[in-house]
């Protein structure tokens, strides 16, 4: 949840690595690393003005056109209906 908000304000996210992140995909709507080396990948983002500005505006068009309520939603209402649909 609070990726999902910092990207609709435009910020970068940054985050220690973990394995399912879907429907994010790294280097594209956020950037992830190990816990060891994130204090490095912070310090390179804050000197790489077209990347964080790259990063966040991807984050934010894909949350405010893909990531809507609607879509997701959709996506819960046709999970659930996938579950409770009997096996033939």
């Amino acid at each position: 949840m609070r990726m999902l908000m910092a990207m609709s304000c435009k910020a970068m996210v940054v985050s220690e690595y973990a394995e399912d992140i879907a429907p994010y995909i790294n280097g594209q709507h956020l950037m992830l690393a190990a816990g060891k080396d994130l204090a490095g990948l912070v310090i390179s983002c804050l000197g790489d003005e077209a990347l964080r500005s790259k990063i966040a505006d991807q984050a934010y068009r894909f949350v405010m056109e893909e990531h809507t309520l609607a879509a997701r939603l959709t996506a819960a209402l046709e999970s659930q209906a996938m579950a409770t649909k009997p096996f033939i």
